[in-house]
């Protein structure tokens, strides 16, 4: 549910972060955000079902893929919707 998933700790200074960039690496945000691997992946994967971020893979050689992410259409406006909060918050 997507109100759900916005609602998560971290989800909207992600949000943020992913608009700054055209595309992040998963590395980046892990190290910035000093988040658990695996529930980076689990909200991450959240945010692109809900077609708020998208994911490029990266293969070089036969390593592991190297995950980049970027803000959709989508994710812009849900970046409004923040920022909306933010204004009817201030003007209680």
């Amino acid at each position: 549910m997507l109100f759900g998933t916005l609602a998560k700790k971290h989800v909207k200074e992600l949000m943020y972060r992913l608009k700054e960039e055209d595309e992040i690496g998963f590395s980046e945000l892990k190290e910035e955000f000093q988040l658990d691997k695996s529930y980076l992946s689990r909200i991450l994967r959240e945010l692109e079902s809900e077609n708020l971020v998208s994911r490029r893979e990266e293969r070089e050689n036969k390593r592991m893929p190297k995950s980049y992410y970027a803000i959709t259409e989508n994710g812009k406006k849900v970046i409004d919707l923040y920022e909306l909060e933010q204004e009817i918050r201030e003007n209680k």
